[in-house]
């Protein structure tokens, strides 16, 4: 239960959209901070963002699953966007 209030927080805070292409589908609520070595961080709303499963799924085809950080997430952006998109995130 506390993991869906988490998930269903992220969504609304990204207004049930994501955050990479604006789809409102299919979405997954990603741990800017790996769940598995972030263990402080594993229910904190800042800690997630909004994707689709496709832009989810693209992150973890590059990044690999667990171990991920937000340094590798920005990468991401800037990578598949040229520095065009500049997600809430990044201005922290």
């Amino acid at each position: 239960p506390r993991y869906d209030n988490w998930r269903q927080s992220v969504y609304r805070k990204d207004n049930h959209t994501c955050q990479i292409c604006y789809n409102k589908e299919y979405l997954n609520a990603h741990h800017l901070m790996s769940y598995d070595k972030y263990v402080e961080l594993r229910l904190d709303v800042n800690n997630g963002i909004t994707l689709c499963e496709t832009c989810h799924d693209n992150f973890h085809n590059i990044y690999g699953r667990g171990d991920n950080t937000l340094p590798q997430f920005k990468e991401h952006i800037i990578n598949i966007t040229n520095g065009l998109l500049t997600p809430p995130i990044f201005e922290k």
